[in-house]
């Protein structure tokens, strides 16, 4: 009978040991699952900051173009797009300078600057041809450039 009584308190001991185990795993799994979603949080707000930064320092970089220009000064701000440093503008360092000014569609009328000012077909606008693109400018960004 010792046998049976200790067998039984033994089992309805291990069943409460199990329970309580199972309520402690569950808390803590709750707790984990908790800080991946706080820290995900976290993650997700630093990430969009980082962005504000970003945007905040491109534009506050950038002159803006608001007022005359003069042909020299959007030059020189067109220079500030050249991030490779090869005295040629490409279609995204063009799109980056229309983007800068809040021109909408950039992309699309990156491509058009390039094709309209593009005098050699090489995808590029080198120092010979930012003329045109000043034009281009002047005509389809509404940038009020003077000579």
């Amino acid at each position: 009978m010792l046998q049976e009584e200790i067998t039984k308190e033994f089992e309805e001991r291990k069943i409460e040991l199990e329970a309580k185990a199972l309520e402690i795993y569950q808390a803590s799994d709750a707790d984990i699952k908790f800080s991946f979603i706080l820290l995900e949080s976290i993650i997700a707000e630093l990430r969009a900051a980082s962005m504000a930064i970003k945007h905040y320092a491109t534009t506050a970089r950038n002159r803006s173009v608001e007022g005359d220009m003069t042909v020299e000064e959007f030059k020189e701000w067109l220079k500030r797009f050249d991030v490779d440093n090869d005295g040629r503008i490409s279609r995204e360092e063009l799109r980056r300078a229309i983007s800068s000014i809040k021109v909408r569609f950039s992309g699309w009328k990156s491509g058009r600057g390039i094709r309209y000012a593009d005098a050699d077909g090489d995808g590029y606008i080198d120092a010979d041809e930012v003329d045109k693109l000043v034009e281009f400018a002047r005509t389809s960004l509404g940038i009020r450039i003077v000579s």
